[in-house]
């Protein structure tokens, strides 16, 4: 199993971050270039399980959204190269600091099912995990920049 992680602090409200952790469950394409086309097939709660076609791929997944622990996980049922999860955490650094930033972290575990995608696992998902975290944090800023003017 591969295991990576990228961080990035937000220096916008936490209700912001979460809307936008959110949102990328329903139109991930927003977060990630070469999602094609996302479809919810079923909701229960907090889990729901979509469907992502991308760029010559098709996944299943279920998702879990637990907002008192500040995570959305989601768990793979369907890849063509990889089985794993991936965990989006929300968290303060300070409590008692309303202005103090959150911390968002996207963390892997992937294990490729063949060569082929242990090579794509090691060369391309460091870059892209942190291209999710940068975007996410880019669109929150952008957002709280609009709520201030």
């Amino acid at each position: 199993m591969r295991h990576t992680s990228f961080s990035a602090y937000i220096y916008v409200p936490k209700e912001i971050v979460w809307k936008l952790m959110v949102d990328k469950i329903e139109n991930p394409g927003y977060y990630l270039p070469g999602v094609l086309d996302v479809r919810i097939m079923e909701r229960h709660g907090h889990t729901l399980m979509r469907e992502v076609k991308a760029q010559g791929m098709f996944m299943k997944e279920i998702v879990t959204i637990d907002e008192p622990h500040g995570e959305i996980q989601y768990a793979l049922l369907e890849h063509p190269l990889i089985s794993g999860r991936v965990v989006n955490r929300l968290v303060s650094s300070s409590i008692q600091n309303p202005v103090a930033p959150h911390r968002f972290t996207i963390e892997v575990e992937w294990t490729p099912k063949d060569d082929d995608a242990e090579k794509i696992v090691q060369t391309d998902m460091p870059a892209q995990i942190q291209m999710e975290v940068l975007s996410l944090k880019k669109r929150a800023e952008e957002l709280e920049r609009g709520r201030k003017v």
